[in-house]
């Protein structure tokens, strides 16, 4: 059985947001970037068209065209802006122990007033990343529970690695070369 205790701070969301931004920016950025040259040069060869052959008929396909790219590059704006500041922890301090072991994951929330418990069964879970500092157990795509490396208080750093390579297989990834 392996124990970690954690009182998530800045540097958890920090993490979370270097291991899952740069990837989608990549993925989501490539055919935005694709469309809108698309749309540009529709819209320079309808321009082109409608000024050699003097006709007006062509406007409204220019017009969509331009309008298309300038939607294309909103989107790209948006995209390259740093949202980091959309993630905040609560207001108010609480610590959560994760323990790994037995038929499922385990997570307790303690705070001033409250204690949660709530089991996550292992075949539910997203997947898990560890990265040279982290480890991030991703219960949805885009919410996981990150543990810092120094955070175990029960088991060892090698005792969880083989526990989820075992446990997820496939759905275990290794990116200890990332610097997070």
């Amino acid at each position: 059985m392996v124990r970690a205790r954690v009182t998530y701070n800045d540097n958890h969301l920090k993490a979370l947001y270097s291991l899952t931004k740069k990837p989608y920016v990549i993925k989501k950025l490539i055919p935005k970037i694709l469309w809108t040259a698309v749309c540009l040069a529709a819209g320079i060869f309808f321009l082109r068209a409608a000024i050699i052959l003097r006709s007006s008929s062509g406007y409204i396909w220019i017009a969509l065209a331009f309008t298309f790219a300038a939607l294309y590059i909103r989107d790209i704006i948006k995209l390259l802006s740093d949202d980091k500041g959309k993630n905040k922890l609560p207001p108010y301090q609480y610590s959560t122990e994760l323990i790994f072991g037995g038929q499922a994951f385990e997570i307790i929330k303690t705070g001033e007033n409250f204690t949660v418990h709530r089991d996550f069964p292992y075949g539910t879970i997203n997947k898990a990343v560890e990265t040279m500092n982290y480890f991030f157990i991703f219960v949805e795509a885009k919410k996981a529970f990150i543990i810092h490396k120094s955070e175990l208080t029960e088991g060892s750093v090698p005792e969880l690695e083989y526990f989820l390579a075992s446990v997820f297989g496939k759905r275990f990834v290794d990116k200890r070369s990332v610097k997070i």
